[in-house]
């Protein structure tokens, strides 16, 4: 984690704890790099599975 300009960082929208652990590799990379300033892009993926999504939109809006 101590190389890198810029992380993607990728969930399932279908499983909660996928999220949850993207949420604490954020923290993670933030301490090992400490800065605040290093560019982390969040993606949802499985949004085809509307029906199955267990993460909210509203849910991600810590991210910002």
């Amino acid at each position: 984690m101590q190389v890198g300009d810029a992380y993607l960082i990728v969930y399932s929208i279908t499983d909660r704890a996928s999220f949850e652990k993207a949420s604490e590799l954020r923290i993670q990379l933030r301490r090992a790099r400490q800065t605040e300033d290093i560019p982390i892009i969040l993606v949802g993926n499985k949004s085809d599975l509307v029906r199955c999504r267990e993460v909210s939109i509203s849910g991600t809006e810590a991210w910002e």
